[in-house]
C-alpha cells in the first residue's frame, strides 16, 4: 500500500472514499513502516561476564552475541552499537570499534579509555543498498598498543541490526 498525499480541504463534503483513501489507508501505510517482519531485524546483548582485549587489530568482540546475520529484501540496514568501556594498568588507550560487514570494516570510531571507571561509547550507521539475501554484521574492536587491558561490561552492551524500508 502507497501513501496518498492529504488532500487539502475546501468546503467539500468528506465522502467515505476520501476517509477511507486519506484516514485509513494512510494510517495502514504508517503502521507498515514501523513494524518489522521476524528476520529482519536483529538485537543482541553481551553476555553476564566482561569482554577483554589486547589485540592491536580488529577482532570480534563476541561469537555469537556480537554478531548478526539478517535476511533482507534489499536496500538499506542501520547497525546500532552501545557499550561501556573500562581499563585496568598502562597508558589510556586508544579502542576502535568497527562493524565488520561484506569483509571490509565500517566506520572505525576511537575512543580514549583516559578514565576510570570508564567511558561509555554508542553509535549508528547505515549501510546503504545491501543486497536482498542473508548478511552477516559483525561487532569489532582493537586496541592501541600501550600494555593496558580494555574492557567491555558485557551485561551493558547491545548490538542490533535492522532492514530500513
Amino acid at each position: 500500500m502507497a501513501w496518498t498525499t492529504p488532500k487539502t480541504w475546501t468546503s467539500e463534503v468528506l465522502t467515505s472514499e476520501d476517509m477511507n483513501t486519506y484516514l485509513s489507508d494512510n494510517t495502514q501505510y504508517l503502521y507498515d513502516e514501523v513494524t518489522y517482519t521476524p528476520g529482519k531485524y536483529k538485537y543482541t546483548r553481551g553476555s553476564t561476564t566482561d569482554y577483554s582485549t589486547t589485540s592491536t587489530s580488529f577482532v570480534d568482540i563476541d561469537d555469537p552475541n556480537m554478531v548478526a546475520t539478517i535476511t533482507t529484501n534489499g536496500g538499506d540496514v542501520v547497525a546500532t552499537f552501545a557499550g561501556s568501556l573500562y581499563r585496568s594498568g598502562g597508558a589510556p588507550p586508544a579502542v576502535r570499534f568497527a562493524i565488520n560487514y561484506a569483509g571490509s570494516h565500517w566506520r572505525p570510531i576511537w575512543v580514549y579509555v583516559d578514565q576510570l571507571p570508564g567511558v561509555n561509547v554508542s553509535f549508528s550507521f547505515v549501510f546503504n543498498n545491501v543486497p536482498a539475501g542473508s548478511n552477516t554484521f559483525r561487532m569489532r574492536w582493537s586496541t592501541s598498543s600501550t600494555g593496558a587491558t580494555v574492557y567491555l561490561h558485557g551485561i551493558h552492551s547491545h548490538f542490533s541490526v535492522r532492514e530500513l524500508k
